[in-house]
């Protein structure tokens, strides 16, 4: 029974064991861009934590959320990095950012159409008036 155990918490701490790579890569981002957010700096420390063999559990009574949350942050670091990380959902369930970038988009066509609505009012301007100007034309040439 001890042997499994063992065995059991050997898998658990291999689990969330990053590559030597990740580890350089999360070190990298708890000197760099963890220092800027505070949500960004906990979430980083999580990770680092559970890679350093830290139990889940204590993990998250650390970091005062859930496990299930401390998991998602895992995940999100293994799906994006830090940005990942500091991406944050607002209420509606749309980041302030993306629906920032969507109006902006909306915008952005909007404008184009109404150019080329005025471009075409101004083509059809332009032909109606050579349209007249020859019809004057031929009735005063005629």
């Amino acid at each position: 029974k001890q042997f499994q155990d063992i065995m059991r918490r050997y898998d658990k701490m291999n689990k969330y064991q990053l590559s030597e790579e990740g580890a350089q890569k999360l070190e990298q981002a708890m000197r760099n861009e963890g220092q800027d957010r505070d949500e960004v700096m906990q979430r980083l420390t999580a990770i680092h934590q559970l890679h350093l063999g830290s139990r889940m559990e204590t993990v998250a009574q650390a970091a005062g959320v859930s496990e299930s949350t401390v998991y998602r942050w895992w995940e999100k670091w293994h799906e994006g990095g830090v940005q990942a990380l500091s991406f944050r959902k607002a209420r509606q369930g749309h980041s302030p950012k993306a629906e920032i970038i969507r109006l902006t988009q909306e915008l952005s066509e909007a404008q184009a159409a109404l150019d080329e609505t005025r471009q075409a009012l101004k083509a059809a301007q332009d032909e109606l008036n050579r349209v007249r100007k020859e019809a004057r034309e031929g009735r005063g040439g005629g």
